[in-house]
């Protein structure tokens, strides 16, 4: 008696790619599926199985969307991976736990990102994201100098974050974490205990500092933040030159 044995073959990836589904083994496998440069694709969208992020890369010139769920990716993104894609609107990688040095730098559409698994946000990874207004990154601990630097954030809620460092490169000093975020409204920051030099420096629309653990506050860190009226640091104890330079509005700094 003869037995066959049939081996079922099981798709381990489906991306939505234009609006048009496909499934394969492997994303490469999707492509020769799809049958046309990477420089037509516009939108991404993992249904589901393993997504490789890190193979994506600045030739996708024309995508404006990215959805890749969160138990799709897990891991950092690389350094300058959507560096100047200029035509990135919407993102959502949730599974990432790092964005690297200058990740979406220059990415000028970028107008929101969910990032819900982000705990380290690297040196310039935002930097020049002028319409970026939106993020979503409850678990951040840890952003880096120039992370949003001209971005056009209207409002932050970082909570979690207990570290904004400073570096020097080619012998200046930087920290400017939210520099020049001239649509910068509310921040709030209810576990940080330093404010290093030019935080938020030139954000001339900030009005709201939610930060009561503060301790020290570095150099022009509210340098030019017209629009600040009131300031309360209940248990501060350290302010360098320059911190609340040419804040015009100023009435009323609250300090212990």
């Amino acid at each position: 008696m003869l037995v066959f044995t049939f081996a079922a073959f099981i798709f381990s990836l489906t991306i939505e790619i234009n609006q048009k589904e496909y499934t394969g083994e492997s994303y490469e496998s999707i492509l020769e599926l799809y049958q046309q440069d990477i420089n037509t694709i516009n939108s991404i969208i993992v249904k589901e199985g393993l997504f490789p992020v890190n193979s994506l890369s600045n030739q996708y010139t024309q995508l404006t969307t990215l959805i890749v769920p969160k138990d799709s990716f897990e891991g950092s993104i690389n350094n300058e991976k959507f560096y100047n894609c200029g035509l990135l609107k919407t993102v959502s990688i949730d599974g990432a736990t790092s964005l690297g040095r200058f990740a979406f730098e220059q990415c000028q559409n970028l107008e929101s990102i969910s990032i819900e698994g982000c705990t380290t946000i690297q040196y310039s990874a935002f930097l020049n994201c002028i319409k970026l207004s939106s993020i979503n990154s409850p678990n951040i601990i840890e952003i880096e100098p120039r992370a949003f630097e001209k971005t056009g954030l209207i409002e932050v809620e970082f909570n979690s974050v207990t570290f904004l460092p400073g570096q020097t490169i080619a012998g200046a000093y930087y920290a400017d974490q939210f520099r020049y975020c001239s649509s910068l409204q509310k921040v709030t920051m209810k576990n940080i205990a330093n404010l290093p030099y030019r935080i938020f420096q030139y954000c001339n629309q900030l009005n709201h500092v939610d930060t009561p653990l503060v301790t020290s506050i570095g150099g022009s860190a509210f340098e030019g933040c017209n629009s600040l009226t009131t300031l309360t640091f209940p248990v501060l104890n350290s302010i360098d030159n320059y911190a609340f330079y040419k804040i015009a509005g100023l009435i009323e700094v609250d300090l212990p």
